[in-house]
């Protein structure tokens, strides 16, 4: 009965070290930890920067389907607007 319960807790610490190491790999992998961020603005091809806008600025608004599986979105301010 002891090594079933000794054999249980080995499985247990070896999940929580490998899944605290996963994690760490995944910070580090992501520069989480060195404090470095990506540009808030999205860059095109050809060096263009997107303009970032608000949901409100072109009048999005999320509409959920009646069965709760899919959402619908739609732009109502659409003058200017090319590309979404």
């Amino acid at each position: 009965m002891k090594w079933n319960m000794w054999y249980t807790v080995g499985v247990a610490v070896f999940i929580v070290v490998l899944l605290a190491g996963g994690g760490l790999w995944f910070m580090l992998s992501r520069n989480l930890l060195t404090g470095q961020q990506t540009a808030s603005v999205p860059a095109f091809q050809g060096g263009q920067q997107a303009i970032v806008l608000s949901p409100d600025d072109i009048g999005m608004s999320v509409v959920f389907r009646s069965d709760n599986k899919a959402l619908k979105f739609s732009i109502s301010k659409t003058q200017g607007i090319t590309d979404v």
